[in-house]
């Protein structure tokens, strides 16, 4: 299909997760079995104008619209025929995985001036819902591949938390806190001995007698 739209001159938007490596787009290969020939890499090379666009989506609000759509679709299947997708890639580990890979697929291509050798722009994108449970959105253009990553909230969502079980088992192991520095605290006196040390304050100095 890919090569078909080349060959008419279409315009093309090619969806891919970009976690595996895409230069075969463009980059020369031994196709003597392929569909997808290296004139058309050609054409791609010499009169198409490439633009990437990276997207990040907060997961909570991704799983929501996912699960809408769903929802939508499967209402609409028949007997005959359903688009209804329902995939794995939200749960956390697939979620996890393919973000890293993205970025290790990205950075690879970086360092090997892969969109610099073609004259491939590269732009950022947040995706943030209009409305917590819709499934439109709104665009916010990020002016780097840092603040890409970032978006993700870095590793605190790539990595579960702990379950609250496993932290409160932890809480009992942890050592007593200390003030002043670092310093132990003194022992707290017993009422006995701070009677005692108080009666001792209060004796009277007698004057020794002289003979």
């Amino acid at each position: 299909m890919l090569a078909d739209a080349i060959d008419r001159n279409e315009t093309i938007v090619l969806e891919i997760n970009g976690d595996k490596p895409y230069n075969w787009i463009v980059e020369e290969l031994d196709d003597s079995t392929d569909l997808f020939k290296n004139t058309h890499r050609e054409k791609i090379r010499n009169q198409y104008t490439t633009t990437i666009c990276y997207l990040s989506h907060p997961r909570e609000s991704l799983l929501e619209s996912n699960k809408k759509r769903f929802l939508t679709d499967i209402a609409a299947c028949n007997a005959t025929s359903c688009t209804a997708r329902l995939g794995n890639f939200l749960l956390i580990d697939a979620y996890s995985e393919t973000v890293r890979n993205i970025f290790k697929v990205y950075e690879n291509l970086f360092k090997n001036s892969f969109f610099q050798r073609y004259n491939i722009t590269v732009k950022f994108f947040l995706r943030v819902p209009t409305k917590e449970t819709s499934i439109s959105s709104n665009y916010t253009e990020l002016d780097s591949f840092d603040k890409y990553k970032e978006s993700f909230e870095s590793l605190s969502v790539l990595v579960p938390p702990a379950p609250s079980s496993i932290i409160g088992s932890l809480s009992f192991r942890l050592p007593n806190r200390t003030t002043n520095g670092g310093r132990k605290k003194q022992k707290t006196k017993s009422k006995k001995q701070k009677a005692k040390n108080k009666k001792q304050k209060t004796k009277k100095y007698k004057k020794p007698k002289l003979k």
